[in-house]
């Protein structure tokens, strides 16, 4: 065997183990983090990070003030930047839109 079939072998060897590596990181990672383009565009516009996670989450105001046992209208003022958001209900939201609690300041 030639020098140049042992490196072709180690470098075949790399590139599969390579692949799993790849593979595993991709299969425990959860694609509900990743917010498209413009749900990003929306919250370094300024948008309300509340409003832009619930709708990616495809949830209603209904839905998600339900979820968070709040009424529609402090929901809609906590997402119009109208009403400041306690420790509590900052919990439930993140909960609640499946975030971590820094997604959401």
């Amino acid at each position: 065997m030639t020098e140049d079939d042992c490196a072709a072998i180690v470098r075949r060897a790399e590139d599969a183990e390579d692949a799993t590596a790849l593979r595993a990181a991709v299969a425990s990672t959860s694609r509900r983090d990743y917010l498209p383009a413009s749900f990003v565009a929306r919250l370094v516009a300024g948008e309300s990070p509340v409003r832009v996670w619930r709708e990616h989450r495809r949830l209603s105001q209904r839905t998600l003030a339900a979820r968070i046992a709040v009424d529609v209208g402090e929901l809609t003022r906590i997402e119009a930047n109208d009403k400041h958001c306690d420790n509590e209900t900052l919990t439930a939201l993140a909960e609640a839109l499946d975030v971590e609690m820094d997604d959401l300041s």
